[in-house]
């Protein structure tokens, strides 16, 4: 299979659509500057996004919930994009 014996493949993908989906949500952010540091967060947790222990991902997930609460209302296209992201860090497992 092409696989060095001993060795496991890392399925990479979950990963890259995390990152690909919080760059979009960073994005959206963009658009609300007042966001209490939310965005530093996001791209904390996105740069090294492998290195961080579960706890901290699961900080930023109820950040996120938290935050969807919040622009749920008058920006549903944020809320859908914070939704999305939060779909893609529990997909990681962690």
């Amino acid at each position: 299979t092409g696989a060095i014996m001993g060795v496991q493949k890392v399925d990479t993908m979950p990963y890259e659509t995390a990152k690909n989906t919080l760059d979009t949500l960073k994005a959206e952010l963009d658009q609300h500057p007042d966001d209490d540091g939310l965005q530093d967060r996001i791209r904390g947790v996105r740069d090294d996004l492998g290195s961080h222990p579960p706890d901290v991902i699961q900080g930023l997930i109820q950040e996120l919930t938290h935050a969807a609460e919040t622009f749920e209302v008058e920006h549903p296209q944020t809320s859908r994009a914070i939704h999305q992201a939060i779909a893609a860090l529990t997909a990681l497992g962690l």
